[in-house]
Order: C-alpha cells, then structure tokens, then sequence
C-alpha cells in the first residue's frame, strides 16, 4: 500500500511540476513583454514557447503541454519504481 501512495504521489507532482515551470516561463515572459526596452524579447520567448509545446502536441498547446507532463509523469513513476526496487532489495527481502 506505501508503494502505491508513494507512486501517485509521485506521478501527480511529477506531472504538475513541468506545468508549473512552462508557467512560470510563460509569466517572466510576460513580465519581461511589459518593459518598453525589452518587449520585443518577450514576445520573441512566447512565440518560442509555443512553438515548441505546438512541436510536442502536434501543433495543438494545450496538447504539448499534456504530453510534456505525462513523460514527465512516466519517467518520475519509472523512477519511484526503480528506488522502491533497490530499497526491497537492500533490505534483504
């Protein structure tokens, strides 16, 4: 029961956190978008990332940004499974 609490607990902050950095990304964009020296750049970072969360969704952003967070779910879960593995092993049983 530990194994699986742990597990989705891990594929659930695994998933949110790439979410939560893009968004941040997102917001110094922005906040650098605001400033009149600067807005150019951060129009030029927006249509980055959107290009490249439109490259991982097939052209769709709220699909790149799905796909982004589920192989970052995958690999956290694969992870959490790895260490759960060794540490039943280390212990002897």
């Amino acid at each position: 029961m530990d194994f699986l609490r742990s597990l989705l607990l891990t594929l659930v902050i695994s998933f949110l956190a790439p979410l939560g950095i893009v968004g941040l990304l997102y917001g110094f964009a922005l906040t650098l978008g605001q400033v009149p020296v600067s807005a150019a750049l951060g129009e030029l970072a927006v249509d980055q990332l959107n290009a490249f969360l439109g490259t991982l969704g097939g052209g769709s952003i709220r699909y790149g940004l799905l796909t982004l967070g589920g192989v970052a779910s995958i690999v956290g879960g694969l992870f959490d499974s790895f260490a759960f593995y060794r540490y039943q092993s280390m212990r002897g049983h």
